[in-house]
């Protein structure tokens, strides 16, 4: 299955099953992603994590680099289909490729390796599996780079008390709405262009 997503429309061939936690669901002319396993994010509760000013002591724009034409990310299959992200410039990370996340996830482990001060950063709720609501931290990543794809400023989400992960994160639409993309699930890549 491919799935693709231009602009604000996520096109796919019925239940979109990344991992087996994401759901696509129809609301009309477009599809919103919702849904999640265990402690990784779904939809932040009651607000959204896109201004972290209080978190980072002030907003910074996004900013997106990538090369013209295509970048091709091959993934690995891992509980999921995850990736090697640099954040930070130079901390690798692996991520699971995850369109149903609202926002990129860290573990807690990547944020001490990254030297983020969770008690500095804003307590936000977040919705995960079966809509129980859990304390989160919002953050933003200076940058995280797949490839030759990078994003400046990310807003990012640790999870107070998180779940048993094989990956140090979630890749999520925060990083993903930057670029047109698509996830081929049968051949294991993810495909990043430049959005017009």
């Amino acid at each position: 299955m491919n799935i693709s997503y231009w602009g604000t429309v996520l096109l796919c061939g019925g239940t979109l099953c990344l991992a087996g936690c994401a759901v696509a669901k129809a609301t009309g002319k477009a599809a919103s992603v919702v849904g999640k396993t265990g402690y990784h994010t779904a939809r932040v509760a009651g607000k959204t994590v896109v201004a972290v000013g209080k978190a980072t002591g002030g907003a910074a724009k996004t900013v997106v680099h990538i090369a013209r034409g295509t970048q091709v990310v091959p993934l690995e299959r891992r509980g999921g289909l995850t990736a090697e992200v640099t954040v930070n410039k130079r901390t690798k990370a692996m991520f699971l490729v995850d369109t149903g996340a609202e926002q990129v996830q860290i573990s807690q482990s990547l944020a001490r390796r990254l030297k983020i001060d969770l008690r500095r950063a804003e307590p936000v709720p977040v919705r995960v599996a079966g809509g129980t609501v859990v304390a989160a931290r919002a953050v933003t990543l200076k940058e995280v780079r797949i490839g030759r794809a990078r994003v400046e400023h990310v807003p990012a989400i640790v999870i107070d008390r998180e779940g048993v992960m094989d990956y140090d994160g979630l890749l999520g639409m925060s990083f993903l709405s930057h670029f047109n993309f698509q996830v081929d699930t049968q051949n294991a890549k993810l495909i990043l262009r430049r959005r017009m």
